[in-house]
C-alpha cells in the first residue's frame, strides 16, 4: 500500500491554523470597532460621519463577521458533544446555518465595497481594513466549503 501525499491545502497544520487565524482576526477588528466608537463617545468627536453606502457596508462587514464568529464558536461547540456521531445535533444546524448566512452577507459586503470603491468614498486606511475582511472572509469561505461545511450535504 503505497501512501499518497496530501496536497498543500490539505496539510493538517494548514487547516487547523485557517480557523484560528480567522477567529483571531475578526475578534480583533470588531474591538477595535467597538473601541473606536467608545472613543468617539467618551471624547465627543464631531464628524459628520460616513456616507450611508459606506455605513450599510460597515454593518455588512460586522454582520459577516458576526455569523462566521457565531459559526466558529457553535460548530466547535457541537463538535465536542458525542452525539455529533449519530447525526446533526441542532447546535451543528444552527452553526450551520449562520456559515452560509455569513457566506451570503459575505458576496453583499463585497458588491458594497466595489461600489464605494468605485465611487471613491474610501479612505486608505478603510480600504487596507475592508480588503483585509475580504481576504480572510474568503479564505474561511474556501476552508468551510473544504470541510463541506457551506450547505446542509453533511
Amino acid at each position: 500500500m503505497a501512501l499518497k501525499k496530501l496536497p498543500w491545502w490539505g496539510n493538517y497544520s494548514l487547516q487547523l491554523v485557517i480557523p484560528v487565524a480567522v477567529a483571531t482576526f475578526f475578534l480583533l477588528y470588531l474591538f477595535s470597532w467597538v473601541l473606536s466608537a467608545t472613543f468617539r463617545r467618551i471624547y465627543q468627536v464631531n464628524d459628520k460621519g460616513p456616507s450611508p453606502l459606506v455605513r450599510v457596508s460597515k454593518w455588512a462587514a460586522g454582520i459577516t463577521m458576526g455569523c462566521f464568529l457565531i459559526f466558529l464558536v457553535g460548530f466547535a461547540l457541537s463538535a465536542g458533544s458525542e452525539a455529533i456521531i449519530y447525526g446533526l445535533t441542532p447546535l451543528a444546524l444552527a452553526s450551520l446555518i449562520f456559515g452560509m448566512a455569513g457566506t451570503a452577507t459575505l458576496v453583499i459586503f463585497i458588491g458594497l465595497v466595489t461600489v464605494c470603491w468605485i465611487k471613491g468614498r474610501l479612505s486608505f486606511v478603510r480600504k487596507m481594513g475592508w480588503s483585509t475582511i475580504i481576504t480572510f472572509s474568503l479564505a474561511f469561505v474556501w476552508w468551510m466549503n473544504y470541510w463541506n461545511l457551506l450547505g446542509l450535504r453533511v
